[in-house]
């Protein structure tokens, strides 16, 4: 998975280059089909408004699934790299194609909407799966059935994520993690010291058994429940309780700099994948003096910021 392509301190995400992609492949497309049935139409103008409407299009359908998050933080949903609905899309992407097509010259006269469906069908195919490489790229966990192919990709269980490590495939985001540390941070990372590497291990597997179950219904209740499904009981429900298990974690770090000590190491990944969520989505959260602090320390680090400190999606 490569979300973003990192240039210096610029980054790219690889879905909107893929995006991009996807909009140059359909007007190629969509070129050659005007000129196969003698139709002297702008292709690029054509593939430039519906690829603009459809982005267009599933941005409002996203947010306005939301209104109450929309009027009180606008400018960060309405900007947000993160966050299309694909439903909104294709309707505005329909739209603007007849819009077009009522304006387009034809054989005789105007060319017309449902001609011009007709003649953009197979661009947006072919623009679609351009489009889907960008979400499989970006780690949208797009998977298919198991293949011997060159090109195919290894997802075991319908996972993500995963490695192949020289023909050595791990999956399982702790194991990832452990297996990355040992390998190329043993005594830093991954602690040397058995006791210390005890203390690393138990804070990973308290996130999975015991944060994570908190946390994946809240972030669920917001981040994947239409604004009119959410049950805002249940949420606050899975708040509380997620403030109950966070308040563990605030009692370790009152009497050490982090997870497992006075080192950054392994448990402090895990755990602060969890706790970028909690701190993320719109709710209310009481003060956690000793979290907050752990947390901002994580914040001054370059790939916690690259790499967790994403979008909620």
């Amino acid at each position: 998975m490569y979300p973003f392509i990192h240039i210096g301190h610029f980054s790219i995400g690889t879905f909107g280059l893929c995006l991009w992609l996807a909009s140059v492949c359909a007007c190629w497309t969509l070129y050659k089909n005007f000129q196969r049935n003698g139709i002297d139409a702008d292709a690029v103008g054509v593939a430039a408004y519906t690829t603009v409407g459809g982005v267009v299009g599933a941005k409002l359908w996203h947010v306005l699934e939301d209104p109450t998050l929309l009027m009180h933080q606008p400018l960060q949903v309405l900007f947000d790299r993160a966050g299309f609905a694909w439903f909104g899309g294709l309707l505005v992407g329909i739209a603007v194609l007849v819009w077009q097509g009522r304006q387009a010259p034809g054989p005789h006269g105007k060319l017309g909407g449902l001609a011009m469906l007709d003649l953009a069908a197979p661009a947006v195919a072919i623009g679609y799966g351009v489009g889907r490489l960008g979400c499989l790229i970006s780690g949208d966990g797009d998977y298919g059935i198991p293949t011997n192919l060159p090109w195919g990709m290894s997802f075991p269980n319908g996972l993500v994520p995963t490695i192949d490590d020289d023909g050595f495939v791990v999956w399982e985001s702790n194991a990832i993690v452990r297996y990355l540390a040992a390998k190329h941070a043993p005594g830093k990372l991954w602690p040397t010291d058995v006791r210390a590497r005890a203390d690393a291990d138990r804070w990973m597997d308290w996130t999975n058994s015991t944060l994570w179950p908190t946390m994946l219904p809240l972030f669920r209740g917001f981040m994947r429940a239409p604004v009119h499904q959410r049950d805002s009981g249940a949420i606050e429900v899975a708040r509380q309780e997620s403030l109950e298990v966070l308040q563990i974690l605030d009692a370790q770090l009152a009497t050490s700099d982090f997870v497992g000590g006075k080192t950054f190491t392994m448990g402090d990944i895990a755990v602060g994948c969890a706790v970028w969520r909690w701190m993320a989505l719109p709710i209310e959260r009481p003060a956690l003096v000793h979290v907050q602090r752990w947390f901002d320390t994580l914040a001054t680090r370059a790939a916690y910021c690259k790499v967790v400190m994403q979008p909620l999606i």
